[in-house]
């Protein structure tokens, strides 16, 4: 009978104590009910990105894998069509369930860090610093169909994952197991979903030394070992799945064909040839291209597309006359493929990748023999070094800084949606959303849920535009903390296993921002003609010295670049039915 009396009591006690958890669950039902307000972006052109994303999808709903084969079944990977097909079925809204997934990576951020004891309002704190990150809901491109819906909360479980791991190292195996089975999936899956994440690989490498070392000392030794062997397990299980698919389908065992050594090795061997002037964009110049088709018959066979209508299509009209037909490095790739499918070797990937490795020996073997003038053996997708490019991304970093913490022209409203009705129909069958409103497709005025839209948005754009200031001082706060503690420690001549591991995860988070803020400089300062006007994101690499404080959540640079008007940028690649990389 006591108990029977004290467990209202008890339950109250509980509900107490966990006071945070009530108010972040009202957090994240208050901004999904504001981001309810953000239309889908569409773009019925974008045949390299958004389309793509949404065929693939369609073809998966259908049982079909990834549809017929082409020089874009398997440009990109097939993890995010896979989870907008999954949306269809379940008949969810897709901005909804892409925002539910990042809120899961939030939550189970905060209960990696559950063995630190935290007091509910930092657990509320670190849940809602990562919530209102400006980054998930900006309208230019987050409300697009592109893949960074997936790769930011996967990379937030990464860390969460090493950091569930690392602060548990004295639990038993039972309790380890599922965040190192966590670790392993999305870090699998997040090289699944994008040919360039090579960039997390540093954080992880350093996290992962941190999280496992300590246990594999003594009789701990073979848990450990099965610990990294189930993560392993975890990471290759997408992939073999993927790559199984793909050889079951189109005879190929791979997860994407920028992945596929054949066609990296034919890019890079392209890019080795040099001859004619040097432009700073220009990866493959026409004069280039000249020359390689007197020593390479495969790629002859793509003369009359790339100095064609391929060629012109895709030509830099910024910097030179389109038709000079000098194709900017970043998207000459696309270019290429787009000649050999016209060329017809995309009748299966075997075919493809077989006409890429005669291409790139043919091209290696005159290189080599010195019958063209030619850099170094390469292969990948880096473009060539130029001169200007030190004096372009010098002129970048500050502008990249300061675009960092400037959240002024912070804009969560979409813009219009492109294209005809039988252009946008596959976003509105697909997603079941709603999309920006297109001037050349039927539109249906709602003025009730328009003037509701218009007070959500107004209180977003002011969220994301005051939210710098905020961010600024929690990561200046938490760096003084950091210094505090580090002058107690030194002070008592004592070691903090967990403060170590805090500072061994804010030089990981920091070299792999480092990597990842110079990579996405590098690519918009060599590979475009100007920068691009896709807003850069900079992963932070504030931190967190102390264990009570994540990593600040990844933040954009809002502003065009300085002295460059709104009139005189190019348009838009993805106007222009160009791949936006994403």
């Amino acid at each position: 009978m006591n108990t029977a009396r004290e467990s209202p009591l008890t339950a109250l006690g509980s509900l107490r104590r966990h006071w945070w958890v009530w108010v972040a669950a009202a957090l994240a039902l208050a901004k999904l009910a504001l981001l309810r307000a953000q239309p889908i972006y569409a773009i019925g052109n974008a045949i390299h990105d958004d389309q793509l994303f949404l065929k693939l999808a369609r073809s998966i709903a259908d049982g079909q894998w990834l549809g017929p084969y082409d020089n874009l079944t398997l440009a990109k990977g097939p993890v995010y069509p896979a989870f907008v097909a999954l949306n269809h079925f379940l008949g969810l809204p897709l901005r909804f369930t892409e925002e539910l997934v990042y809120i899961a990576a939030c939550a189970l951020a905060v209960r990696a860090l559950r063995p630190l004891a935290l007091a509910g309002w930092a657990c509320l704190l670190v849940f809602a610093t990562l919530l209102v990150n400006p980054l998930t809901y900006e309208g230019q491109e987050m409300t697009r169909i592109l893949r960074q819906h997936l790769t930011v909360p996967f990379a937030l479980l990464v860390c969460a994952a090493l950091v569930g791991l690392a602060l548990r190292r004295d639990r038993g195996f039972v309790a380890r197991l599922p965040w190192a089975l966590l670790f392993g999936l999305t870090l699998g899956l997040f090289w699944l979903t994008r040919e360039e994440g090579i960039w997390i690989l540093g954080m992880v490498a350093f996290l992962s030394a941190l999280a496992f070392s300590p246990l594999a000392i003594g009789p701990a030794r073979g848990r450990t070992l099965a610990l990294l062997l189930s993560a392993v397990a975890a990471a290759a299980a997408p992939y073999l799945t993927v790559a199984s698919l793909n050889e079951r389908h189109y005879g190929w065992f791979g997860p994407s064909e920028f992945h596929a050594r054949d066609f990296r090795d034919a890019y890079g061997a392209l890019v080795r040839v040099r001859v004619g002037p040097q432009y700073p964009y220009i990866a493959v110049t026409r004069e280039a291209r000249e020359a390689i088709y007197s020593v390479s018959p495969a790629f002859a066979e793509l003369r009359p597309f790339l100095e064609g209508k391929i060629g012109y299509d895709w030509a830099d009209g910024t910097a030179f006359h389109r038709e000079e037909r000098q194709i900017a490095a970043g998207w000459f790739m696309w270019a290429f493929r787009d000649a050999v499918a016209a060329a017809g070797h995309y009748s299966s990937a075997r075919e493809a990748l077989a006409f890429y490795r005669r291409i790139a020996d043919e091209v290696n073997r005159a290189c080599d023999q010195g019958r063209i003038p030619a850099r170094g053996p390469r292969s990948g997708f880096a473009p060539p070094w130029h001169p200007e490019h030190a004096a372009a991304i010098r002129h970048g970093v500050p502008l990249f800084l300061r675009g960092a913490f400037d959240f002024s022209g912070f804009e969560p409203n979409p813009p219009e949606s492109i294209g005809t009705d039988d252009e946008v129909r596959i976003f509105r069958d697909i997603t079941h959303d709603r999309i920006s409103p297109a001037p050349r497709a039927t539109y249906i005025e709602l003025p009730a849920q328009r003037r509701l839209d218009a007070a959500k948005l107004d209180l977003l754009r002011w969220l994301g535009r005051n939210i710098g200031p905020w961010l600024t001082s929690l990561i200046v706060l938490a760096h003084l903390a950091a210094f505090v503690r580090f002058v107690q420690l030194v002070r008592a001549r004592q070691f903090s296993w967990p403060f170590a591991f805090a500072v061994g995860a804010w030089a990981g988070g920091a070299g792999s921002s480092r990597s990842t803020s110079s990579s996405t400089r590098l690519r918009s300062r060599t590979s475009m003609p100007r920068p691009t006007r896709r807003r850069s994101r900079c992963c932070s690499s504030s931190p967190c010295w102390s264990p009570s404080m994540p990593r600040a959540p990844g933040m954009r640079r809002w502003r065009r670049p300085l002295g460059a008007p709104a009139s005189s940028l190019p348009a838009s690649r993805a106007q222009r039915g160009r791949p936006a990389s994403a």
